[in-house]
């Protein structure tokens, strides 16, 4: 049987997008109701923005070409009313992440974490990371061109070896931007899990809104 030619998913993809679909979908219904079962505004609020933040990620953004005009490092290709969303999807109709949009928010978070705040619209502070899921203790994984474990000094025998969640990368680059919130002591924070394709993996993307207000 022919396979058409726009039938871009194999059924391994299929079936691991339902898989990440409903654990996904089940942690993040789990962390809100957690939110809310505290009776802290501040958590619920926070909760709602990052489902409404990872939302606008998953989108291709406004315009849907907005990179093309991008230069991360000058804050004026970027900081301007011409771009009013930020998302990093190819396009509505696909779950693929643009690798260009995925580059320039990493750059874009580098040259000014306040102005990209700001263009996301948001109060709180924010931190992305996508992960990918693979076995460094597998030979063909560690072997590969691409995931090669060893060759992105993941410690054989590590802690990280032995997981099975690792960052994804954007060339040479782990696949994170914004400010990782325990690393800046958060007081508050809310996760929102979203998937995607990267590099024809499926992945998480784990968007975290975060405060150090106390109350």
């Amino acid at each position: 049987m022919k396979v058409a030619k726009g039938q871009l998913w194999s059924y391994d993809i299929i079936v691991a997008v339902t898989v990440f679909i409903f654990t996904l979908a089940v942690a993040s219904i789990l962390s809100m109701n957690i939110a809310a079962g505290t009776g802290s505004d501040v958590l619920e609020d926070l909760s709602n923005s990052a489902w409404d933040f990872s939302g606008t990620l998953m989108s291709p953004g406004n315009p849907s070409d907005w990179n093309a005009s991008v230069n991360a490092s000058d804050l004026g290709t970027w900081n301007t009313s011409a771009i009013t969303l930020l998302g990093m999807l190819e396009s509505f109709d696909s779950p693929r992440i643009s690798q260009s949009k995925a580059a320039d928010l990493i750059n874009m978070s580098a040259s000014s974490y306040p102005a990209l705040k700001a263009k996301f619209r948001t109060g709180y502070d924010f931190f992305v990371e996508v992960e990918e899921h693979y076995n460094c203790s597998d030979p063909s994984i560690n072997n590969s061109a691409y995931y090669n474990c060893s060759g992105r000094g993941i410690p054989s025998g590590s802690e990280e070896w032995q997981s099975l969640e690792h960052s994804a990368r954007v060339g040479s680059q782990n696949f994170t931007f914004g400010l990782d919130p325990d690393r800046n002591h958060a007081t508050f924070k809310a996760v929102s899990n979203r998937i995607a394709v990267h590099n024809n993996s499926v992945v998480h993307v784990r968007v975290v809104l975060w405060t150090n207000q106390t109350r």
